[in-house]
């Protein structure tokens, strides 16, 4: 199974310069700022949602992956 990012076509260094790009002028606004706020406190990128049913713990868990790559896209990069 292929992970949102290859969904998205994120190994394409192109696609994903632009991904990124757009990701992060939107989150670093105010207004992206609280619509991240809010995508987190439904499904944080650090937790393991558990669901009713099966069915619903993965439906979660994709909601999640998809929180997860929108934060991990909306950072700074920090190189060392």
């Amino acid at each position: 199974m292929k992970s949102f990012e290859q969904v998205l076509g994120l190994e394409d260094s192109a696609t994903r310069e632009k991904f990124v790009a757009a990701c992060q002028d939107i989150f670093r606004s105010p207004s992206g700022r609280i619509v991240m706020a809010h995508l987190c406190a439904a499904r944080h990128p650090m937790s393991f949602p558990r669901g009713e049913t099966t069915d619903d713990t993965m439906v979660a868990n994709g909601q999640r992956e998809v929180v997860a790559t929108l934060f991990r896209c909306s950072q700074t990069q920090i190189t060392l």
